[in-house]
């Protein structure tokens, strides 16, 4: 008998997952092609380029939604033990610490923000007396040895251990996911433009109008255009999802898109002297640092900022390029709050500031190519100014970087869009795991598969408080 087809449009960490585990879990009875519109192969867009968090039990609700996460964490776990992850993809447990910065001798009250599934930070502010200098339990890496001559004190608190928090380099993962599911997966280079659809041959009394979608139409890079038959189709497409469905003439789902700017420091090469290329081949790291991956907050310090800012006065605009102990907090551009992720190869990723976007159009008719996030130059500078004034030797390394953003997809109802299309067969929609799409992405993917193999109800985590039909009549 020959294999389901399952056409999966996407290939990030949700797609491959998928593919994955419909080949764990349906022991070759299924072969997936993944498509994507990027040459360089998967995760090209936020899987590429997102910090690789992972922790249990930072999503707080509601209780479908928790359970998803710690799904996901537990998946990733036994794929770093199925795949060697902390050889094929950087997978490690890391301790994790939240930071703030205060103004010294402040009378401003911080108000906690109430806990939210996006923002794991509001609900873990530091309790912990400020210190003048760097507190005892943060490695030696952060902030200054000495703050004496500053003007800020730091609370820190450990908000996650090694049995809750781990990290990976969430590019090496996704696509070792799609290399794991080989022979039966395979990546397509190519544009999907549309879906075909017919009549469901097999629908039941309550099904009448049920539509089942029997091919993928795609673009290919030479121009030509093909018809892939499928059995399932699986639109794993992030926030391009709303626009490809309103192009196609499917349920709209809405999903819009939330751009996030990283910045990565890269420990072994240098800056070069006129265009800022590396080099690399350094015998040693350019700056230390250890499994330990940080919050920081400087709500307070800029509050107070601003307070003292005379009427009409220019925001700070300065970016530091040394420790802050060597000149005033006051010159350090920062953002409100800021995430900061060492990695094993000696690398450090950070990112800080997101705002909304509209994503590049899908454009059924254009040319099949990779699309290209803009990257907000103001935004990567408060990054890069943050990383420089809290970790000294990354100023003092001068390492090269890469200043990138990606899209993260949201829904409005802050959940996750996953299940059957409204008014289909044999459709999946997989979208708006947001912020944590890293951690979501495997629990994502095997109920996915477990959606197509066993059936609706038949899933590890009750995903039907996810299914796309709870936006009954499309997004106003």
């Amino acid at each position: 008998m020959a294999p389901t087809t399952v056409v999966i449009v996407g290939a990030g960490i949700t797609g491959c997952a998928a593919a994955f585990y419909l080949a764990r879990l349906g022991a070759g009875s299924h072969h997936c092609i993944v498509i994507d519109t990027a040459h360089s192969g998967p995760a090209s867009q936020a899987s590429g380029k997102a910090g690789g968090f992972l922790a249990r039990g930072w999503v707080h609700a509601p209780q479908a939604h928790r359970d998803l996460a710690d799904r996901g964490f537990d998946l990733h776990l036994d794929i770093a033990r199925s795949l060697d992850g902390a050889r094929t993809y950087g997978y490690r447990a890391v301790t994790t610490h939240s930071v703030e910065l205060r103004p010294r001798e402040s009378t401003i009250a911080v108000t906690p923000r109430p806990p939210l599934s996006s923002s794991p930070l509001s609900a873990r502010r530091p309790t912990e007396p400020l210190h003048k200098a760097r507190p005892p339990l943060l490695p030696q890496w952060v902030l200054p040895d000495n703050n004496e001559s500053g003007a800020i004190d730091v609370a820190a608190k450990t908000i996650g251990t090694t049995a809750t928090t781990a990290q990976c380099d969430p590019r090496r993962l996704t696509r070792a996911l799609l290399d794991a599911a080989a022979p039966h997966a395979e990546f397509l280079h190519a544009r999907a433009i549309g879906v075909d659809v017919a009549p469901a041959a097999t629908a039941g009394p309550n099904q009448q109008g049920v539509s089942r979608a029997v091919a993928v139409k795609v673009l290919l890079p030479d121009g030509r255009t093909d018809s892939i038959h499928a059995d399932h189709v699986v639109l794993a497409m992030g926030p391009w999802a709303r626009d490809a469905a309103a192009e196609w003439g499917l349920p709209v789902p809405p999903v819009s898109a939330i751009r996030a700017h990283s910045v990565v420091f890269h420990a072994n090469e240098r800056a070069g002297p006129a265009d800022g290329g590396g080099e690399s081949g350094a015998a040693e790291p350019a700056f230390a640092t250890s499994a330990d991956c940080l919050f920081c907050d400087a709500t307070a310090l800029l509050r107070e900022r601003r307070r003292r800012q005379p009427a009409g006065a220019a925001q700070a605009t300065t970016t530091m390029l040394g420790p802050p102990v060597a000149g005033s907090w006051d010159d350090v551009d920062l953002p409100a709050e800021w995430e900061v992720y060492p990695r094993p190869d000696g690398s450090l990723y950070v990112c800080g500031v997101s705002d909304v976007y509209d994503v590049p159009s899908s454009g059924s008719s254009e040319a099949v190519r990779d699309f290209e996030i803009e990257v907000a130059t103001a935004a990567t500078a408060k990054v890069s100014a943050a990383a420089k004034a809290c970790i000294p030797g990354v100023a003092a390394a001068e390492p090269a970087v890469s200043l990138q953003a990606c899209c993260l997809p949201t829904c409005r109802d802050g959940m996750p869009i996953l299940g059957p299309v409204d008014g289909f067969q044999n459709l999946w929609l997989a979208t708006a795991n947001d912020c944590w799409g890293i951690l979501l992405g495997p629990a994502t993917g095997e109920a996915i598969a477990e959606l197509i193999i066993k059936g609706e109800g038949a899933t590890t985590v009750d995903v039907r408080p996810f299914y796309p039909s709870r936006f009954k009549g499309g997004d106003d």
